[in-house]
């Protein structure tokens, strides 16, 4: 048998994790039915051309439409065979089943998608007396009328699930005319205990059910193995920063198998109950980015979106946390709500420019009323939506303009919020694509240069000595030196407080003087340290800094963020003349050079040396291909 799955997706869902809802049923049918003929496609003609035996279709709301477009295609170039519909929207609106397709499934669905197939396989039709007998279901009955059958509780033993087929989260996407691979992502569990007031999943808010670590150790080391290439896992739970406990046996076990040193991870969490402790075991695992549902920049619409624990003091403290440790912060905001004013709207738009350097990642949302949110609800009793409605293009967020979009807003124009979103939130969002692009071109140059540094380390100090590292919140050195030494790590910010009687044989300064320079209290205390000092200092001759000068970039766009920003820049002889005068003798020098692929190179050289004829260039010339420097130092 050979099983097509027909998802319609905008940009959001093919960079999102809802999808492998199919993956999972995909691997459960494998296993329980040995069904491996399974595929996915995001176009209509391409399902047919592949000729499955059972179209699946998993759409939300927005894209009802297109289903019900396709299934009139699916219906005249195969009229018998049978049509399945899951995902969001028929779990919500049930009595919406259109008419060509034969069964909805409501809720998770691994097991009645078991059901129907193995119906199937036994030479059986979906017919009402097979169809009664299978929990989660709507279809079509006797005399053309709408049937339910009994709800079944969510799956409660989710290491009952086989891993998900990941195999075949990929697709012809014809607006890009190229195969797209959807992300591959993990959940290490389903449900969420919360009732926000514009979430699709908050009339059916449950208890969180967890995969069990070694269930979770295990998904991780699939993606690993199977797609080496790809460097960074997200977690795709609701909520994925609960328990304390629960998530420190994770992080122990990510540690144990050293895959925080192979791949990063992004996840989810909540900002009311956040906090150090937290964003510490989260820093341990290697969580890079922690997106954040903040909603808005102020409390009253907080209130009213999320709950009264909600609060822009906490988002703020758990953005500030997070810079501290050195984790990224992303941000989905809600704006249009019906309360809301222009002023409270203002807000929201202030509190993303005042925390962007530290927030690389937004995306920002028109207020869209989804069915199975209590939202919808309020919007019928406002009399905008009846129980006819059909206009499911109205609930696309991609369109602010009044054919596909219900404004719900009480106290601002839809013009208002149009222009708002495109002259203030867009370019505030285009800056994040933007910014975060050439993080992860920066980041592959960093992990370059971090591999020819820790050799270096590994011939100053002895294997298992006791090394501090001071840090920025870079990860490929820390990691290389937990293998290696017994290291303790502190982040710049965090004042160290050292001493003769300091536990550590050597110190690690991995970037940070470039942030709090000689004259500061941080300095002051690493003076005090008396052991030899391996000193990671970026050239602010390098080559790349040079073309940013001359380009008028300088300093570059990475800079913005609290991460890379300089606050002092040294050359090797103003670093030289510094440490003298503060008493330290530069034992070696190690120089580190950028890849030699770097754009423009010789152009750049040939200019420079022309114009070296006029400016005391030289000393920028004579180390220019100096990306780092790498200096043992220490007090005579």
């Amino acid at each position: 048998m050979r099983i097509g799955f027909y998802a319609p997706c905008n940009e959001f869902n093919r960079q999102a994790g809802p999808l492998m809802g199919i993956a999972y049923i995909a691997s459960y049918l494998q296993e329980k039915l040995g069904v491996e003929d399974i595929f996915l496609e995001v176009d209509p003609e391409r399902v047919l051309e592949k000729k499955p035996d059972v179209i699946a279709i998993s759409a939300f709301s927005e894209k009802y439409n297109q289903v019900i477009q396709a299934a009139h295609q699916f219906r005249k170039a195969q009229p018998e065979t049978p049509l399945v519909l899951g995902g969001p929207h028929i779990s919500a609106l049930p009595h919406s089943l259109h008419p060509l397709i034969n069964v909805g499934v409501i809720g998770e669905g691994e097991k009645p998608m078991y059901s129907l197939i193995k119906t199937l396989l036994e030479g059986k039709s979906w017919e009402t007396d097979q169809l009664q007998n299978i929990q989660n279901l709507v279809y079509w009955g006797a005399e053309k009328k709408l049937e339910r059958t009994v709800f079944e509780d969510r799956i409660k033993d989710l290491d009952e699930l086989p891993l998900p087929r990941r195999d075949i989260m990929r697709a012809w996407w014809p607006a890009l005319e190229k195969e797209v691979v959807f992300d591959r992502g993990v959940y290490s569990s389903r449900g969420c205990s919360f009732r926000c007031h514009f979430c699709m999943y908050s009339e059916r808010a449950n208890l969180i059910r967890y995969v069990s670590v070694d269930k979770v150790i295990e998904d991780i080391l699939e993606i690993v193995r199977h797609y080496p290439e790809q460097k960074h896992i997200i977690f795709y739970d609701d909520l994925f920063v609960t328990k304390k406990s629960r998530l420190k046996e994770l992080a122990d076990g990510i540690r144990a198998e050293k895959l925080h040193q192979r791949v990063s991870f992004g996840c989810m969490a909540k900002t009311s109950f956040f906090d150090r402790e937290f964003a510490l075991i989260l820093k341990d695992m290697n969580i890079r980015v922690i997106s954040w549902g903040f909603e808005s920049g102020a409390d009253r619409v907080l209130h009213y979106l999320k709950d009264r624990h909600s609060t822009v003091r906490k988002h703020q403290q758990a953005v500030d946390i997070c810079s501290r440790v050195g984790i990224y912060s992303g941000g989905y905001f809600i704006v249009g709500s019906s309360l809301e004013t222009e002023e409270e709207l203002a807000k929201t738009y202030w509190f993303i420019r005042n925390n962007q350097p530290r927030m690389p990642l937004i995306s920002v949302f028109p207020l869209i009323p989804l069915p199975g949110t209590t939202l919808w609800q309020e919007t019928q009793s406002r009399g905008l939506i009846d129980g006819s409605f059909s206009n499911w293009d109205h609930l696309e967020f991609l369109h602010l303009d009044r054919e596909h979009y219900l404004h719900l807003n009480e106290n601002y124009s839809l013009d208002t919020l149009k222009n708002a979103y495109d002259h203030k939130f867009a370019p505030l969002m285009e800056w994040t694509t933007r910014i975060f692009s050439q993080v992860l071109e920066y980041e592959k140059l960093l992990e370059t240069y971090f591999k020819q540094v820790f050799p270096n380390i590994q011939r100053l100090f002895s294997e298992g000595s006791q090394v501090l590292e001071i840090g920025r919140g870079d990860r490929w050195l820390s990691f290389e030196l937990e293998q290696h030494y017994q290291t303790a790590t502190l982040h710049w910010k965090e004042y160290p407080t050292l001493s003769p009687e300091t536990p550590s044989e050597a110190l690690v300064l991995t970037h940070v003087l470039e942030k709090f320079g000689f004259d500061s209290p941080q300095w002051q205390a690493i003076s005090e340290f008396k052991g030899p000092i391996y000193l990671l200092v970026e050239n602010s001759g390098n080559f790349l800094n040079l073309l940013h000068l001359l380009q008028g970039q300088f300093p570059n766009a990475l800079e913005e963020l609290d991460l890379y920003q300089q606050n002092y820049r040294y050359t090797l002889s103003s670093l030289t003349k510094a440490l003298s005068q503060h008493g330290f003798q530069i034992r070696q020098t190690q120089k580190y050079r950028l890849p030699e692929q770097i754009p423009n190179r010789k152009e750049l050289q040939s200019l420079l040396q022309n114009m070296s004829q006029v400016l005391p260039l030289q000393a920028f010339l004579q180390d220019m291909d100096v990306f780092c420097y790498g200096l043992l130092i220490q007090r005579p």
